[in-house]
């Protein structure tokens, strides 16, 4: 999956109201808590966590069709109409923000969502191979933002009130027995592709690049395993593990999205300026210093990562510059190594 998705700014915040939760609260346990909410959704947000629920519209694209639902209700939505084309529900008239907004450039309300690959796939190919959508996108004027350690709620619905009203009788409602419910696999985890079927894959990849007919292909697959509990009870350990500055959570009825990404895929601030931070090249990390300095460095020098690394920092310049203003595409940062908590990446940065 691509990184947890992108937020597209309105301008708004008319009510902002403290929420009293216990400090020692984490994003996951105020998920838990806050389950049972139409189109609930994390962002880490590099640092400036948000949680977005109930969604005053939402477009779902799963099988090759368009649903588009509308909000009637608190938590209740119905199914509104089929959508031609996803532009036709993101449009919005664009507001300027305020010049105290400028100061630190963060979720503001919008829209929230995520593209799996599969969604551009299925432009070309008819081949349903997954039950669960391959697009989600939803106007997220309710929200909760974590602004110097303490939680804040911010809306610009007519029925903001209630809104926090209802939300703030879940968060002090006892825990529920699927809250306690241990994330446990019950099986090993397996690949849809048997190794001879990956190697066949691969090699025909090989001739395709030979023939000059591509020149990369992002060889990918699932890994399937059944589980019992709860996934949310396990977003803790594992966010705490990577301390990915992108991660987030998505769940929307029996499909949930839980992601640990340390990449930046695309940024655009206020002054209309583009970020992109590609990642190409993986070290682990160690314990030991000297051995941890020894992996670093060897992902620093190592030529076929640089190589990787580069092609797609080129590949970035080049549709950058079909949108950008001419000259203005920078890189700012070629193969740098910036160090997490289980490994190192080699990073580079495009500007426009």
């Amino acid at each position: 999956m691509p990184p947890l998705p992108n937020s597209h700014m309105f301008k708004m915040s008319h009510l902002k109201k403290k929420i009293s939760l216990e400090s020692y609260y984490s994003a996951a346990d105020i998920l838990k808590k806050l389950e049972e909410l139409t189109g609930l959704v994390y962002l880490q947000d590099d640092n400036n966590p948000v949680i977005g629920f109930l969604p005053k519209n939402y477009l779902i694209i799963q099988n090759n069709q368009n649903f588009l639902f509308t909000k009637t209700d608190l938590n209740k939505y119905k199914f509104s109409s089929h959508v031609e084309n996803i532009l036709d529900f993101t449009q919005f008239q664009s507001q300027e923000l305020k010049n105290s907004d400028r100061e630190k450039i963060s979720f503001k309300g919008g829209y929230i969502g995520f593209i799996g690959y599969d969604f551009s796939a299925h432009q070309f190919i008819n081949n349903q191979s997954h039950k669960q959508p391959s697009l989600f996108i939803g106007s997220y004027y309710s929200f909760i933002k974590k602004i110097n350690n303490e939680w804040y709620f911010f809306s610009d619905e007519n029925n903001a009130f209630e809104i926090f009203n209802y939300l703030s009788a879940l968060l002090n409602k006892p825990s529920s027995k699927l809250q306690k419910n241990n994330f446990k696999l019950e099986q090993n985890i397996h690949p849809r592709w048997s190794k001879n079927t990956y190697l066949t894959a691969f090699h025909k990849i090989q001739e395709y690049i030979k023939a000059g007919d591509c020149y990369q292909i992002n060889l990918t697959q699932e890994f399937k395993a059944n589980f019992t509990g709860s996934l949310l009870n396990k977003a803790d350990e594992l966010w705490n593990l990577t301390n990915a500055p992108y991660s987030g959570y998505l769940k929307l009825t029996e499909f949930e999205l839980l992601s640990c990404s340390p990449e930046l895929f695309i940024e655009f601030n206020v002054d209309k300026q583009i970020k992109t931070r590609p990642i190409k090249g993986t070290m682990p990390r160690y314990e030991n210093k000297e051995q941890d300095l020894l992996s670093k460095q060897t992902l620093k020098n190592s030529k076929k990562d640089q190589a990787e690394n580069v092609m797609i920092v080129d590949l970035l310049r080049n549709d950058l510059s079909i949108y950008a203003n001419t000259g203005s595409v920078k890189t700012t940062k070629l193969f740098e190594i910036e160090s997490f908590n289980q490994v190192h990446h080699m990073v580079s940065e495009i500007t426009a």
